[in-house]
This record gives structure tokens, C-alpha cells and sequence, in this order.
């Protein structure tokens, strides 16, 4: 057989096989995928410098492991957002950066709530704040670690300072010191 015998047939063969696979299977269905789920209008908006700033934090700080940003048709989900994500809302997501493809931050395990418009289920800057520097302050069963490292801890405030008032419970040294978000 001429096919196995000549191994720039085979090559040529093998090579023909697997760009039709590749164009059949991978490419062709995401270039149709990119025409079908476009932004929708007034929907979809372009993260701005300091939202794109926090996206940093939350995957730096391993929130993502945790969280996620999808309100999905879930029951559990009904609670968190207005309606179900689905994949226009995430058509304008460009990658973090070219290591990393962390666009629409999908989360792992959902061990913690969605925290899709957090801020207007927990509209309190300093429920933020406590729940940051002690989580169980705030949400007595939460899992979450703390992030004390986020804050300065002083005897006085300084201007610019913004005081978190941890309950007492809370405080590592009883002695009451000023926490401030820094």
C-alpha cells in the first residue's frame, strides 16, 4: 500500500486530517459562537480603570476559589441577582493578561455566596469593611479567612482614615485600637 509506504503521503495525510479537525471542531464553532453572543445593548459595559483595579484584588486574594461572579437559574441563585448570567453579559471580557484567562472569574467550589450586586444587597461600607478585616463579625457561620492584612492598625486615626469598629469579641488585643482602611 503506497499510503503506509511513502511517508510524505502519510505526513501530508496525517497533517491534511488534522487541520480539517481542527477547523471543524475548535474554530469554526467559536468564530460561530462570537457572532451568536454578542453584548447586548445598554447590557454589557467595559470595565473601567478602578473596576478592572478590583478584579485584581479579588483574584490575587483567592476570592475566585470561592465566589463566583455568574448568577446562575438555580433556586439557591434566586436571592443574589435580578436575572440568570448568561453568555452576552460576559461578550465584551478580554483576558487578564496573556498567562491567565480569568475573564469572567467563574469560581470552583461555590462555597461562598454569588456577589453579584453585593452592593446593593450590602449597600454598608463598613458591613464591607468589618466583614473584610473579621468575616464572623459579620456573618457569624462565614468560612471566609480574614484579611486583616488590608488594614493599618493605630492608636489615632490620621487624616484620610476610615475607622472600622470591630466588635470587642473580635479584637486581638483587648486593649481597643483604631483600625483603619488605609
Amino acid at each position: 500500500m503506497v499510503l503506509l509506504n511513502d511517508h510524505r503521503i502519510l505526513f501530508g495525510s496525517a497533517l491534511c486530517l488534522f487541520v480539517f479537525l481542527t477547523l471543524y471542531i475548535a474554530v469554526l464553532p467559536a468564530l460561530d459562537n462570537q457572532r451568536i453572543n454578542k453584548p447586548l445593548p445598554r447590557q454589557s459595559k467595559v470595565l473601567t480603570k478602578e473596576e478592572r483595579a478590583g478584579k485584581m484584588v479579588y483574584i490575587e486574594n483567592g476570592c475566585v476559589a470561592c465566589h463566583t461572579q455568574q448568577v446562575r437559574n438555580v433556586e439557591m441563585d434566586n436571592v443574589f441577582g435580578k436575572r440568570p448570567s448568561i453568555p452576552a453579559d460576559f461578550a465584551i471580557n478580554r483576558r487578564t493578561d496573556f498567562w491567565r484567562n480569568t475573564a469572567n472569574l467563574m469560581g470552583t467550589q461555590r462555597a461562598g455566596p454569588d456577589l453579584t450586586n453585593v452592593g446593593e444587597r450590602q449597600p454598608s461600607a463598613e458591613w464591607h469593611l468589618i466583614h473584610l478585616y473579621q468575616p464572623r463579625a459579620a456573618v457569624e457561620a462565614s468560612i471566609m479567612p480574614s484579611y486583616e492584612f488590608l488594614f493599618i492598625e493605630r492608636d489615632y486615626l490620621q487624616p484620610g482614615d476610615v475607622e472600622v469598629k470591630v466588635p470587642e469579641k473580635f479584637l486581638k488585643n483587648k486593649k481597643k485600637k483604631n483600625r483603619s482602611n488605609a
